[in-house]
C-alpha cells in the first residue's frame, strides 16, 4: 500500500529495506495491477530478474490498452455502420481517468446494447473475428486470439442489485456523440454507476485494492466534474 501511494503521488516513499519485490509483484499480481505497481522499478534498487519482470509488466499493459483502444475505435465505427447505438463503459472510462491510463489492466471492454439490437450487435462482433462465450440474461461474453474480450451488456444490472430499477430506462438518459451511434453517460451517471460496480462486486465476491485504485482516481478526476445535487438525487433514486 504504501508502494502504491508512492506511486499516484509519483514520489519515493520510505519502505523496509529488505522488502521482498518478488513477492510484491505476486501480490500485484493476484489484484491484477502488476502493470501499476510495476513503475516502482524507477524509484527503488530492485534486483534482477524482478526489475526486469517489473518492466516487462509495463510494457504489456501498455500494449494491452493500446490494442484495446485501437479495437474500441473500430468496435464503434462497426456499430455506427450497422445503426447499432452502443454505450462502453466501465474499465475504459476508469482508466482514463487515470494519470497514466495505460498504467490500469483493463481485462475486458464492456459495451451496452439496447435489447432491440443486441442480437445485431452479436452478429457485428462475429464478423470481426469473435467467439460467443458464455450469456445470460444480462450480457455475454465474446473474445478473439490472443487476448481481446468483449462483454455485451443487454442490461446494466442484475434484477438483485441495488440500482437495477433505476437503470432500466439508462438509454433515455445516454447522450449522443455527432456522427456516430455511440453514446456516453453524464458525468454524473457515470460516476453513480461507477460506484454500483463496485457494491455489486462487494456485495457478491469481494474486491481487492483495485477498486480502492480506481476510486481514488474517480474522487479525484471525476467527482469534481459533477453536479452535486443532481448527484445526489441518483444516488437516492439508486439506492447508493
Amino acid at each position: 500500500i504504501k508502494i502504491i501511494k508512492g506511486i499516484i503521488e509519483n514520489e519515493k516513499v520510505d519502505i523496509p529495506e529488505n522488502t521482498d519485490f518478488n513477492k510484491i509483484m505476486k501480490l500485484a499480481f493476484a489484484h491484477r495491477i502488476s502493470g501499476f505497481v510495476a513503475y516502482a522499478c524507477k524509484y527503488y534498487d530492485i534486483p534482477e530478474p524482478t526489475k526486469t519482470k517489473m518492466a516487462t509488466e509495463i510494457y504489456k499493459t501498455a500494449a494491452r490498452h493500446t490494442a484495446q483502444e485501437h479495437e474500441i475505435k473500430e468496435l464503434s465505427e462497426d456499430f455506427t455502420k450497422a445503426e447499432i447505438e452502443h454505450c462502453f463503459l466501465k474499465g475504459l472510462k476508469v482508466s482514463s481517468l487515470y494519470d497514466i491510463p495505460e498504467m490500469r489492466f483493463m481485462l475486458d471492454i464492456d459495451v451496452y446494447i439496447n435489447a432491440e439490437n443486441y442480437d445485431n450487435a452479436i452478429e457485428v462482433m462475429k464478423a470481426r473475428g469473435y467467439e460467443v462465450g458464455c450469456a445470460d440474461e444480462k450480457d455475454c461474453s465474446l473474445s478473439k486470439k490472443p487476448f481481446l474480450n468483449v462483454d455485451l451488456h443487454k442490461e446494466l444490472k442484475y434484477d438483485y442489485d441495488l440500482g437495477y430499477e433505476f437503470y432500466e430506462n439508462v438509454n433515455e438518459r445516454l447522450i449522443s456523440l455527432e456522427n456516430s451511434c455511440e453514446k456516453k453517460m453524464s458525468n454524473e451517471e457515470l460516476y453513480v454507476y461507477l460506484l454500483s460496480h463496485t457494491a455489486h462486486h462487494f456485495a457478491t465476491a469481494g474486491t481487492g485494492i483495485k477498486s480502492v485504485i480506481d476510486h481514488y482516481y474517480i474522487l479525484k478526476n471525476l467527482l469534481p466534474k459533477c453536479d452535486g445535487q443532481l448527484l445526489s438525487e441518483y444516488l437516492s433514486k439508486s439506492g447508493l
